[in-house]
């Protein structure tokens, strides 16, 4: 079985887009991050951490959304799980 390995979290910042502050991450393997909760407190939401639609990222499982998810999306939307530094 193939054990899987938890990325760390090696650099931190803030994406700005417009009036907008993202808290993001970049990761030891290079790949760059938007925090969940930063995407929950941009959509005025109280963040939550179980998503109800299993490899959808829990701020996109409203059902009234999901017409919306195109597959393309959803090869390019995933949670990924990481520790800080």
């Amino acid at each position: 079985m193939k054990e899987k390995t938890i990325k760390i979290a090696t650099a931190y910042g803030i994406l700005k887009i417009g009036d907008t502050d993202l808290d993001v991450s970049v990761l030891d393997n290079g790949d760059r991050v938007i925090t969940h909760s930063a995407v929950f407190r941009t959509l005025g939401r109280e963040p939550r951490g179980n998503a109800r639609i299993d490899q959808i990222p829990a701020f996109m499982d409203e059902k009234n959304l999901q017409s919306s998810i195109s597959s393309d999306l959803q090869c390019l939307i995933k949670r990924v799980p990481y520790n800080k530094e």
